[in-house]
C-alpha cells in the first residue's frame, strides 16, 4: 500500500468545509483540539510550537486558528480550567479519602527563578509547585506544609 500526502495543498474539499461547519463538526473540531493539548501538551512533552504545526499537518488551519499565541491562549485557559478542577476537586476527594502515609520526592528548577517541586512518586501526583526566594529547609518545610493543607495525608 502506498501512501502520500501533499502538504503543500490549500483546497479544502466542500464535504469538510460543510462537515466542520456544521453543529456535530464543530463539537469534533472542538473535542480534537483540547485533546491535542491534553496528551501532547499537558501529558507530553510537545510544545505549542508542535500543537501549531500538527492542526497545520492535518489541514486544520483554515478552520482552527493555529498561530504560536492563539494556541498558546488555549494552553494557558486549559491551564487555569486544571487548577481550578484540582483546587474545587481536591478538597471533596479529600474528605473521603482514609488517611494515607506517601512519600515526596523533591527538586527544584530554576526557569525563570527557583521553583520548588514535590512529587508522590507512586501515582506521579505533583503535591507542590512554588516559585521560592530560597531552597532553605525552612522554606521547603512551608511550601509543603501549604501544599499538604486539607488533604488526608502524612510524609
Amino acid at each position: 500500500m502506498e501512501f502520500s500526502v501533499n502538504l503543500k495543498s490549500n483546497k479544502v474539499e466542500l464535504e469538510l468545509i460543510n462537515f466542520f461547519e456544521s453543529p456535530v463538526g464543530n463539537a469534533f473540531i472542538h473535542r480534537m483540539l483540547v485533546a491535542a493539548h491534553y496528551e501532547f501538551n499537558k501529558k507530553g512533552t510537545a510544545s505549542i510550537h508542535n500543537i501549531s504545526n500538527f492542526i497545520k499537518l492535518i489541514g486544520l488551519d483554515p478552520f482552527i486558528a493555529s498561530s504560536y499565541t492563539t494556541q498558546n491562549r488555549v494552553s494557558n485557559n486549559m491551564d487555569a480550567q486544571i487548577i481550578q478542577f484540582a483546587e474545587v476537586e481536591g478538597g471533596k476527594m479529600s474528605l473521603s479519602m482514609p488517611k494515607k502515609k506517601i512519600s515526596l520526592a523533591e527538586d527544584e528548577t530554576f526557569h525563570p527563578e527557583i521553583c520548588l517541586v514535590a512529587i508522590e512518586p507512586v501515582s506521579n501526583y505533583i503535591i507542590a509547585e512554588k516559585y521560592a526566594d530560597d531552597r532553605t529547609s525552612n522554606t521547603w518545610d512551608s511550601a509543603i506544609e501549604d501544599a499538604l493543607k486539607g488533604l488526608n495525608v502524612a510524609c
